[in-house]
């Protein structure tokens, strides 16, 4: 059997502990009642939300805005080196792909200015890429500096990194 809007307003008085009368007189006063925050609000503090019978979100716009996605439980973890909430994988020794990676998201959050904006640390032309000129051990995945490429060539060449262009002899090859 389907509730009518009159048994709807009074299961709904009866799960705030109110009678019908006072939960009616909230209405006509312009209030509404916030699932988040459990506290009457003004209808103006509401989202808009359609598919609902008055039109507007069941939740203030306080605290619907609290930064967490929706279901978060508890307090977000802070990541150490953004200062932000988020998770953040242990940095590992060696891990020449995290460490790119970590430089990356530096660089997209504008913590590192962008390589190309900058010029070569060794030769002075326009800087295309970060060199981690100190390796990859966990400390030293944000220490770069930034080089154009005949310099990072240069440089992995002699630090004895791989290049797809040389084969095992140390010699060009045509890929």
């Amino acid at each position: 059997m389907a509730q009518t809007p009159e048994g709807a307003m009074k299961a709904r008085a009866k799960a705030l502990g109110m009678t019908l009368v006072d939960y009616k007189g909230m209405l006509a006063a312009g209030q509404k009642w916030c699932t988040g925050c459990k506290a009457w609000h003004a209808r103006e503090q509401f989202g808009v939300d359609r598919t609902r019978s008055d039109g507007l979100a069941s939740a203030c716009l306080d605290s619907r805005h609290t930064g967490n996605p929706r279901g978060w439980a508890g307090r977000p973890r802070i990541n150490p080196l953004s200062g932000r909430p988020g998770p953040m994988a242990k940095p590992r020794d060696g891990d020449r792909l995290q460490a790119r990676a970590c430089v990356n998201r530096m660089v997209r959050t504008g913590r590192l200015p962008r390589p190309d904006a900058m010029v070569c640390v060794d030769c002075g032309s326009r800087a295309r890429i970060y060199d981690h000129y100190l390796g990859y051990a966990a400390e030293h995945h944000v220490d770069v500096e930034p080089v154009c490429d005949n310099c990072d060539g240069v440089r992995r060449s002699s630090r004895g990194e791989y290049n797809p262009h040389r084969d095992g002899e140390g010699k060009f090859t045509n890929g």
